[in-house]
């Protein structure tokens, strides 16, 4: 490969992977964009298939071909409201998250920037509660079609950026069987809470006693904590990075739910947004840089610690969510810097993706009160989300934080 194409990698992949991940994530979680946001676990699917059709696989165009046309469903997924087109859309969301994590599975850094565009879109998409898009007929029309616009341009310089790498893209880490099992694994956790539920509401209607939604909720919380953590542990290579997953599944819950209890339906100011970005990034910078000894579990007691501080309250919400974002940006970076290299792109894509593999689960066991109608809400306001059982939520998640501390821990040991 010649100096300028070297250069130009340098500068087409975090293009890529920060404009790419960062708007494909986006795209299916923001209410405001797709009619049901509950199609996450859809597109962690395509993602994980994606990055094991192209693993392996020596090819400049195809990436790119794929990407395109990934990029062509997710923009008609934000064009119609129903739930045919939100499911297209997440698919076509997926199949662009899966030849980044290919993209990004090759070198340390191109894994921690993928890992930080998705949190920090997580992280934004989360924590505003925007008019869904069923409800575009009471929308301002240039507000949607400016955001259908910027939706195009970020897939355009996505494929575009793909396109212009010089080297074919080729992960040299073929995924094993047990690697492509456990990471679909990881794609389908989302069934966990789906099956926890529908056993409560069993046991309740055969007699067996009342489960309570916070005993229900709980209950999910922790076997999806122990089902990820056995599967990285089970995983030959990059269990660290299913772990730094359920860390950021479990660590930008609390900071979304404090959101939405203080400010109701709002938007977040464009300083909280580049705060949260620059907080992100300094907290991977901060991760990688650690100990291999020390950097994940260290960085995971500091994500339990946000959660517990959350817990005590906070007078500006703001600090909660830049609080959540370093602490989870510290996850993301340790994880990627004690990874193999390369990485399994199967495994790149389904454990950082594991919050989008989980959105359809609440945040929190909590009860809301919403305007404009009973069933379907196009307002909230502030002070109508309350926790049933803030304390109950609050150890679980340090419970389950803790867990994955000792998951990354045990890991790195039987790495040497």
């Amino acid at each position: 490969m010649s100096a300028s194409g070297g250069r130009l990698d340098a500068v087409s992949t975090p293009i890529a992977l920060v404009v790419g991940a960062g708007t494909a994530v986006h795209a299916v979680t923001s209410p405001d964009l797709v009619a049901d946001t509950g199609n996450g676990p859809a597109a962690v699917v395509a993602a994980v298939a994606v990055a094991a059709l192209l693993t392996g696989r020596s090819s400049r165009a195809a990436p790119a071909v794929l990407a395109a046309v990934g990029g062509a469903a997710l923009v008609l997924g934000t064009l119609g409201s129903s739930a045919a087109l939100s499911l297209l859309g997440a698919l076509g969301s997926g199949v662009v998250l899966g030849v980044l994590a290919v993209l990004a599975s090759v070198r340390r850094l191109w894994v921690a920037a993928f890992g930080v565009a998705s949190t920090v879109s997580l992280v934004l998409s989360i924590t505003v509660v925007a008019i869904p898009r069923r409800y575009a007929s009471y929308v301002d029309t240039d507000t949607t079609t400016s955001r259908t616009i910027a939706l195009v341009a970020a897939m355009v310089v996505t494929v575009l950026a793909i396109g212009l790498q010089s080297r074919t893209q080729r992960s040299s880490r073929s995924s094993s069987t047990r690697t492509a099992l456990t990471a679909v694994i990881v794609a389908l956790v989302g069934l966990v809470p789906v099956l926890v539920t529908n056993l409560t509401a069993a046991a309740g209607a055969a007699g067996l006693g009342a489960v309570t939604t916070t005993a229900a909720w709980s209950v999910s919380t922790i076997v999806v904590t122990l089902v990820l953590v056995g599967v990285a542990l089970a995983l030959p290579s990059g269990g660290v990075l299913v772990v730094a997953g359920t860390v950021l599944w479990l660590s930008t819950r609390p900071a979304s739910v404090v959101v939405l209890t203080t400010a109701g339906t709002t938007a977040l100011p464009l300083l909280l947004v580049v705060g949260v970005a620059l907080a992100c990034a300094v907290g991977a910078a901060a991760g990688a840089r650690a100990r291999p000894a020390v950097g994940t579990p260290l960085a995971i007691l500091c994500c339990a610690a946000v959660v517990a501080a959350i817990h005590l309250g906070t007078s500006f919400t703001g600090v909660a969510v830049i609080a959540a974002a370093l602490a989870t940006g510290a996850v993301v970076g340790a994880g990627a810097a004690s990874g193999d290299v390369p990485s399994p792109a199967t495994v790149v894509g389904a454990g950082l993706l594991v919050p989008l593999a989980l959105t359809t689960m609440p945040s929190s066991p909590i009860s809301a009160d919403f305007g404009w109608t009973a069933y379907t809400p196009l307002t909230l306001q502030s002070g109508s989300v309350t926790l049933t059982e803030p304390t109950a939520g609050t150890l679980v998640t340090v419970t389950c934080l803790a867990l994955c501390a000792v998951g990354a821990e045990l890991i790195r040991r039987r790495r040497g």
